[in-house]
């Protein structure tokens, strides 16, 4: 008798063991992925900041100041003149009436009338 209540002791604590690992594991996987998605965020946040710095870099450049400046300020350098072209504006041709057709059956109507 008391060796049937030693091997139910054992089958709990083996059960127990046993549930408890897999509840391990299974957190072990759910936290190993939400590191995947927190490093493949880091990884494209890096690649933001290298690319904003790249357009930072060229944004504060002389020559980017200078070509916004002739294009919207419409300056320019010494000794340079602007030609000014008209805009083109497009012919516009009046559309054709179009002619009423008559039905096949009007045409005959009016042979045999």
């Amino acid at each position: 008798m008391k060796k049937k209540y030693v091997n139910l002791l054992l089958i709990i604590i083996t059960l127990f063991l046993i549930v408890s690992i897999f509840r391990s594991w299974f957190l072990l996987q759910k936290r190993s992925e939400a590191i995947k998605k927190t490093q493949d965020k880091l990884t494209n946040l890096i690649d933001e900041q290298e690319r904003l710095n790249r357009e930072l870099a060229r944004v504060e450049g002389r020559e980017y100041i200078e070509r916004e400046a002739r294009n919207k300020l419409n300056y320019g350098k010494e000794g340079e003149s602007f030609v000014f072209l008209p805009e083109i504006t497009p012919v516009l041709l009046p559309t054709p009436t179009p002619t009423e057709i008559p039905y096949n059956w009007l045409k005959w109507v009016k042979i045999f009338q």
